[in-house]
C-alpha cells in the first residue's frame, strides 16, 4: 500500500509540473519519461526503507522459519557438513585403529577387518551427530535462540547500512 502511494505522488508530481503551465510538449514528454522511469526506483526506494530495514517486519518474516521442517533440515545438514572437516573423524578413527593392529600379536586378518570398518564407523558418527542436531533444531530453545540470533544480525546490519548511508551522503556533500 505504502509503495503505490509512493508511486502515485511521483506520477502525480511529474503531471502537476506539466500542467502548471509553461511546459511545452517536448519538455512534457520528457518529464513524463523521467517520472516513469524513477518511479519504479522510488517504489523500491520506499519498499527497502518499510520492508528491509523495519527489524520487527524482518523478524515475523524469518521467525517462522525455525519451525519449517525443510529449514530445519537444511540448518541441521550444514551443521553437520560444518562441523565434520575440521574434525577429520575418519583420519582419528584411521590412527586408533593403526594404533590397536600395529601391537604386536594382533591378527592380521581381525587388523584387515578393523580397517575396514573406518569408513561405516565414519558415516555412522556422522549419521549421529547430524540426528542429534536435527533435535537440538526441532526444540523450542533453538527457535527462542533463532528469533535472538535474527534479532541481533539484522540491527547490526541496519545500523552499518545507516552508517555507510550517513558516510555516503557526507561525501556527497562535500
Amino acid at each position: 500500500m505504502e509503495v503505490a502511494d509512493g508511486e502515485a505522488r511521483v506520477r502525480s508530481s511529474v503531471l502537476v509540473a506539466v500542467a502548471a503551465g509553461g511546459c511545452d510538449g517536448p519538455v512534457a514528454v520528457v518529464l513524463v519519461v523521467l517520472g516513469s522511469l524513477l518511479a519504479p526506483i522510488a517504489v523500491a526506494g520506499a519498499w527497502v526503507r518499510t520492508e528491509v530495514t523495519d527489524t520487527q517486519r524482518y523478524i515475523q518474516t524469518v521467525a517462522p522459519l525455525a519451525r519449517e521442517p525443510a529449514a530445519q533440515n537444511t540448518v541441521a545438514t550444514k551443521a553437520t557438513d560444518a562441523i565434520f572437516p575440521p574434525l577429520q573423524v575418519d583420519r582419528l578413527i584411521g590412527q586408533a585403529v593403526s594404533a590397536l593392529t600395529s601391537r604386536a600379536g594382533f591378527p592380521p586378518l581381525v587388523a584387515d577387518r578393523l580397517k575396514a570398518l573406518v569408513g561405516p564407523m565414519t558415516d555412522g558418527i556422522h549419521g549421529f551427530v547430524r540426528s542429534r542436531l536435527h533435535d537440538v533444531v526441532r526444540s523450542d530453545q533453538f527457535a527462542h535462540v533463532w528469533v535472538q540470533v535474527n534479532t541481533t544480525a539484522h540491527q547490526q546490519m541496519v545500523k552499518v547500512l545507516s552508517v555507510s548511508r550517513r558516510r555516503w551522503s557526507c561525501r556527497a556533500a562535500r
